[in-house]
C-alpha cells in the first residue's frame, strides 16, 4: 500500500547554488566590471548563471515528479502546471506590464513593441530573441529565459511520463537520439552563420543544462558515476570550464559553439554535490543567509536589471565616471544589489508569498517551507 504522506524534499544546498547562478548573472549584466581578473572573467562569462540554473531546474522538477510517481504510481500532471503557473506568471505578468508602461511613455508605441509585447506575454520572447536579437523594453532583456523555461515546462511533464514507462536501455537510446538530433541543430545554426544570440535563446540548441538536470534527476547517471570518486567529476567539470573560457565568447560565431555551453560541467558538479556527504557543500551553499536569497532568487532576478540601471543612475547623479576604475563599479554592483534585494523581498512577501500558499494545495512533493 502506498504513502499518501507529503514528504518534503527540501535541500538548503540546492537554494544555494540558485543564489549562485544569480550572482553569476547579476555581475554579468552589470554595465562595468571592478578591474581584477577574477571579476573581468565573471563579467564576460556570467551567462553560465543561466546554464547552472536551467541544470538545477530540470533536476529538481524531475526529481519532484519522480518522487511523486514512485509514491503514488503516477503523478498529476495538471497539479504540475498549476503549480508552475503560479510560481511564475503572477511576478512575471505584474513585472512586464510594468515594464511595458515604462517603455511606451519613453519610446511610444509601434508595430515592433506590439510584436515584442506579444513575444512576452506568450512565452514566445526567446524565438523573437532569435531573429531579432534581445528586447528592448525596459529592464527586461532577460526575460528570454522565462519563455524558454516554460517552454520547456510544458513538454516536461509528457517526456518524462514517456520515459518512465519505458526500461532504461530505451531512456538512454531516447536521451542520446535527442542529444544528438539538437546538437546536428545547433551544427546547421553554426555552418549557416546563424547570428547571435539564435543558439543561445533556443531550446533546440541550448539544451545540454537542462538536459543534464533531466539525466541526474532521472537517475540516469547513477551507473555511469556511481562509482567514481566525487573529486575526479569536480575535476572533470572544472577542465570543461576552463576549456569553455579559454575559448571565444557565445556570441563570436565558429565552430567553437558546438562546445562553448558549460552544461556538461554543470552536471557533473550537481551530481557531485547532491550525492556528497562532505558537509563543506552544505555549510557552503546551505548557510542560512545564501539559502534564503536563493529562495528569493526568482524576484532576484527579474529585477536585477532595474537595480543595475538604479546603480548606473545613481553614479551618475554623484559624478563618478567609468576613468574611477574601482569607484564606479562598486557603487553600481552595491546600490544594483541592495535595490535588486529589496525589490525582491517585497515581491516575495506581497506578490509571491500569497500565490505559494495557493501553490500549496497542488504539491505533492514540498521542496520548500514557506
Amino acid at each position: 500500500m502506498r504513502s499518501t504522506e507529503k514528504k518534503s524534499f527540501y535541500n538548503p544546498e540546492l537554494d544555494g547554488l540558485r543564489f549562485l547562478a544569480f550572482l553569476l548573472v547579476f555581475i554579468h549584466n552589470a554595465p562595468a566590471s571592478l578591474p581584477s581578473p577574477f571579476f573581468e572573467i565573471i563579467h564576460a562569462y556570467g551567462w553560465f548563471g543561466v546554464d547552472l540554473f536551467l541544470c538545477l531546474s530540470g533536476y529538481l522538477l524531475i526529481r519532484l515528479l519522480i518522487n511523486e510517481y514512485e509514491r503514488d504510481g503516477s503523478f498529476k500532471i495538471r497539479n504540475f502546471y498549476i503549480r508552475r503557473i503560479l510560481r511564475i506568471w503572477p511576478l512575471y505578468f505584474i513585472f512586464v506590464l510594468l515594464a511595458t508602461a515604462i517603455t511606451i511613455r519613453l519610446s511610444g508605441w509601434s508595430p515592433y513593441t506590439a510584436l515584442r509585447f506579444t513575444g512576452l506575454m506568450t512565452f514566445t520572447d526567446n524565438l523573437m530573441a532569435a531573429p531579432f536579437g534581445f528586447n528592448t523594453f525596459a529592464f527586461a532583456p532577460h526575460l528570454w529565459t522565462i519563455s524558454y523555461e516554460e517552454q520547456f515546462y510544458a513538454a516536461l511533464p509528457w517526456a518524462l511520463l514517456y520515459l518512465l514507462k519505458r526500461n532504461t536501455r530505451s531512456r538512454w537510446f531516447a536521451f542520446v537520439g535527442v542529444f544528438c538530433t539538437f546538437l546536428a541543430l545547433r551544427a546547421l545554426f553554426i555552418y549557416f552563420n546563424a547570428p547571435y544570440p539564435a543558439i543561445y535563446v533556443l531550446p533546440v540548441t541550448h539544451f545540454i543544462s537542462i538536459f543534464g538536470g533531466f539525466m541526474l534527476g532521472m537517475g540516469l547517471l547513477d551507473n555511469l558515476f556511481g562509482r567514481v570518486p566525487r573529486w575526479s567529476l569536480l575535476l572533470a567539470a572544472f577542465a570543461y570550464l576552463g576549456l569553455v573560457l579559454s575559448l571565444p565568447n557565445k556570441e563570436v560565431p565558429g565552430w567553437h559553439l558546438i562546445i562553448t555551453y558549460p552544461g556538461i560541467s554543470f552536471t557533473l558538479i550537481l551530481y557531485a554535490i547532491i550525492n556528497n556527504k562532505n558537509q563543506f557543500y552544505s555549510k557552503l551553499f546551505g548557510n542560512k543567509i545564501i539559502a534564503y536569497l536563493g529562495k528569493i532568487s526568482y524576484g532576484l532576478y527579474i529585477f536585477h536589471f532595474f537595480g543595475l540601471n538604479f546603480g548606473f543612475y545613481l553614479a551618475t547623479l554623484l559624478h563618478i565616471t567609468p576613468s574611477e576604475t574601482i569607484t564606479y563599479p562598486l557603487v553600481i554592483l552595491l546600490s544594483g544589489f541592495v535595490v535588486t534585494f529589496s525589490c525582491a523581498e517585497l515581491s516575495y512577501r506581497f506578490i509571491e508569498t500569497p500565490f505559494l500558499k495557493l501553490k500549496q494545495r497542488f504539491t505533492e512533493v514540498p521542496s520548500h517551507p514557506l
